[in-house]
């Protein structure tokens, strides 16, 4: 005597082939738009190089405060200026320390 497994799901029909390739062709479509809209958002080596950095975050003692250096390109002397911002903590407004030419760097809380 031998047994049998019984489906508790009757078995459905799968999609059709033209259902599946219709599929396939709109999966395709979506990944060749984000491909595209990728491309398109790729800065070039300048826009890269022009894009201010922030680093360098020091906290208050008190921790009401967070200083930070901001660094740009300077295109005109061929160099990277870098300056001292500070941020409220509470707030998140921020103020420009510094802002001479050359730069400056080197917080000390």
């Amino acid at each position: 005597m031998g047994y049998r497994l019984r489906r508790a799901v009757p078995e459905r029909p799968g999609p059709g082939a033209g259902v599946i390739i219709a599929h396939m062709f709109r999966t395709a479509a979506l990944l060749l738009a984000g491909a595209l809209a990728l491309l398109a958002q790729t800065p070039t080596i300048d826009r890269s190089l022009s894009m201010k950095s922030a680093g360098g975050a020091q906290i208050s003692p008190d921790g009401r405060y967070v200083a930070y250096t901001v660094q740009e390109a300077n295109w005109d002397d061929n160099e990277f200026v870098t300056q001292i911002w500070i941020a409220a903590a509470a707030t998140g407004e921020r103020y420009q320390l510094t802002g001479g030419k050359k730069g400056s760097s080197g917080i000390v809380l």
